[in-house]
Formats: structure tokens, C-alpha cells, sequence
């Protein structure tokens, strides 16, 4: 990904097909994990050290990811996801990964804008709806991670509405 860009405009972006096997990725910065997981909100995305492992919706079968990063916050687009939750990551490396349920490659992100330190994530999640009578197709989910530089903060679930989040979520039914 680039290193320069406008305030609010993606200055890189990466698109990856995911293996859904098994209903999670990871962003690692390929340093160990120290200490315990920090779960949070039923864990749609659990943090640890230098990762943050985010889950998917049971029963996709299909998964299709893009990753934008930012130089500021970027705007929200909440409108166009069932799902939409908000975390801070810290990254030792400034290099970080994505990962499938293997631990297999799926992109490189770095090196991120300002390199190692704190950074916000946003997850959106949105579940793909083909048309009745439509070509028979397996559910699918489309996901959007936007990543800026900024304090990690506390994470914040941003918008909540399909059945599975609401599992995850009960105080936001």
C-alpha cells in the first residue's frame, strides 16, 4: 500500500478471496502473541498482541475481503453493511499480514502509513442476497477493513442488525 494520500481518500487498497473453512481471518504483524486474548463484544473480534482475529458469519461458504487504508478517519459507509464494528490495533511491525484459519498468506498490508504504533479498524460485514430464482449460488459474505493511524480508543460496535451479530451482541437487539 501507498504512504501518501488525502485526508478522508484511500491511499491503498487490497482485494483477496477467503477461505471459509473455517468462519475467521487474521491481521498479525508476525510477532508472537503475548499474554491472553482480549475478547470483546462476544468476540466478532477477538485482539491480542499484534493481531486481531475477526469472525466471520456461520454458514458463508463464500467470502470476498477489501482493505482500504487511510491517512485520517475515513467516512462512514455503514449504510451499505448488515454489520459494523470498530476496534483499536497496535502494530509492532507496521508490516501486517492477513491470514486465513490456516495461517496462510492471503496479503501483505504494509508497510502501514506511519509505520509502527496504533491504528483504528473498522469491520464491515454484509451478507451477499442473490435474487429468487437467481442461479442457485452458496451464501456469501462481503467484508471491508479500513484501516487509519489514531489512538487505539475502545472498540465500538458501530451498527448492528443481521440475526448472527445480534448473537454476538444481545444488549443491541
Amino acid at each position: 500500500m501507498s504512504s501518501r494520500g488525502v485526508p478522508g481518500v484511500p491511499i491503498g487498497n487490497a482485494d483477496c478471496l477467503l477461505d471459509v473453512t473455517f468462519p475467521y481471518f487474521t491481521i498479525s504483524g508476525g510477532v508472537e502473541s503475548q499474554g491472553p486474548s482480549r475478547p470483546w463484544h462476544g468476540e466478532i473480534v477477538t485482539a491480542c498482541a499484534g493481531a486481531l482475529r475477526f469472525q466471520l458469519p456461520d454458514g458463508a461458504r463464500t467470502a470476498t475481503l477489501t482493505v482500504e487504508a487511510f491517512s485520517s478517519p475515513p467516512g462512514c459507509v455503514a449504510a451499505d453493511f448488515d454489520d459494523v464494528v470498530e476496534v483499536g490495533y497496535r502494530s509492532a511491525t507496521g508490516e501486517p499480514s492477513l491470514l486465513d484459519w490456516a495461517q496462510r498468506p492471503l496479503c501483505v498490508l504494509g508497510p502501514l502509513l506511519t509505520g509502527p504504533g496504533d491504528y483504528r479498524v473498522r469491520y464491515h460485514v454484509r451478507e451477499v442476497r442473490f435474487p429468487h430464482g437467481a442461479e442457485l449460488r452458496p451464501p456469501g459474505v462481503d467484508v471491508l477493513l479500513r484501516i487509519w493511524p489514531d489512538v487505539p480508543g475502545e472498540p465500538v460496535a458501530v451498527k448492528i442488525t443481521s440475526d448472527w451479530a445480534r448473537c454476538w451482541h444481545p444488549a443491541r437487539s
